[in-house]
């Protein structure tokens, strides 16, 4: 049933309402309808649907509409849009809410799509597949989507130069590079408020070479790209020295989905720990060391007697955060952060403050 974004609000406390808002100011203030929940937790944020678009233009179809917030993003710049969904009430609430919010050349078709459905020749297609499977459970695979892309992909590239396919932030990169083929140009790992929001693989017609791995953080502007090979052929020492007073850098999301672990410059832990030593303009999280200790019960017992508060992280070790938390026996909260990870002295608990600049990067155009 459609009902406001006020109406779905109202349902929330304060913080979940100011996420949301945040989400889809503009929609919030034109008052546009929500076919459901659901829809709202699954749907593109304004800013992510707009990164998107400043890659497309001329006449793009979105076969897979949902909420529409992408549908109206690729609308600002393309000259005509189709907005394409197969159920019936998100189409509906969707076509409605284009005219609330101006949006006049957006064509709006309510349709399941399949090999078997007439896609008109346009410059872009743009599909999203569900990322949910018959019982609700979500799904990381590319042939457990909906619709699935690899039998689809022929018939797309006959309708247009350029697809742009959005996947869950927990695919595989270079699984899913395999199974896209040569033409595929671009990965893009879109990250927003701390976490990875988004993966788009964009393919082009004709396009043969390796592809570029983009990454790009909504919220400070930053972006770096750089490609497989030269992520391969880097350089990077395994072995760095935990002393006291140094600064331990821990990368963002988007630097660790993106798979740059040896082109952040700096030593690390050990080879499977992308915790690093040492200074950096790279957005991520800095820390002082203040101590180290093995990973051991009489470790345990002497942190607990020193700090009754402090946040966890377990990295490269045989154990959760949560687990490792309960070991040490510390509540959460403080400025401590402990980190049980493995470096190349074996298993360590190694004890930090966080540092108060946290760097967001600069704008990178090509490499780290």
């Amino acid at each position: 049933m459609k009902t406001s974004f006020a109406d779905i609000l109202s349902g929330y406390d304060a913080g979940i309402r100011r996420k949301f808002e945040s989400k889809l100011p503009h929609w919030v203030e034109a008052g546009c309808s929500v076919p459901g929940t659901l829809a709202l937790e699954q749907c593109s944020s304004e800013a992510a649907a707009m990164y998107k678009a400043s890659f497309t233009s001329g006449f793009l179809c979105d076969l897979t509409g949902g909420m529409g917030v992408d549908s109206l993003a690729f609308s600002q710049v393309c000259r005509r849009v189709i907005y394409n969904e197969r159920d019936a009430g998100l189409a509906a609430a969707a076509e409605k809410n284009f005219k609330l919010l101006g949006a006049n050349n957006i064509e709006c078709i309510c349709r399941e799509i399949n090999t078997d459905v007439i896609i008109p020749q346009c410059d872009w297609i743009f599909i999203d597949p569900a990322r949910r499977n018959a019982s609700g459970r979500k799904v990381f695979r590319l042939e457990d989507c909906t619709p699935d892309i690899i039998p689809l992909l022929p018939t797309l590239r006959l309708c247009a130069p350029h697809i742009m396919i959005k996947l869950s932030p927990m695919a595989d990169i270079s699984m899913i590079a395999g199974k896209l083929g040569d033409e595929l140009k671009e990965i893009h790992v879109v990250g927003l408020g701390g976490e990875v929001k988004e993966l788009l693989c964009i393919l082009e017609k004709g396009f043969h070479g390796e592809y570029t791995i983009n990454a790009a953080d909504l919220d400070s502007g930053y972006r770096f790209s750089f490609k497989p090979s030269e992520e391969e052929a880097a350089d990077c020492c395994q072995d760095a020295e935990i002393s006291e007073g140094a600064t331990l850098f821990e990368p963002s999301s988007i630097l660790m989905k993106a798979g740059a672990f040896k082109l952040i410059g700096l030593p690390k832990l050990a080879k499977s720990t992308h915790l690093y030593i040492g200074e950096t303009e790279l957005p991520g999280r800095r820390y002082r060391i203040i101590t180290s200790l093995p990973l051991s019960k009489e470790s345990f017992r002497t942190l607990h007697e020193r700090w009754e508060e402090a946040e966890v992280t377990a990295r490269n070790i045989p154990m959760t955060s949560e687990e490792l938390k309960s070991r040490l026996r510390i509540k959460s909260g403080g400025n401590i952060h402990i980190f049980g990870t493995t470096s190349r002295n074996g298993r360590v608990l190694i004890v930090t403050e966080p540092l108060a600049k946290q760097h967001s990067g600069p704008e990178i155009v090509s490499g780290i």
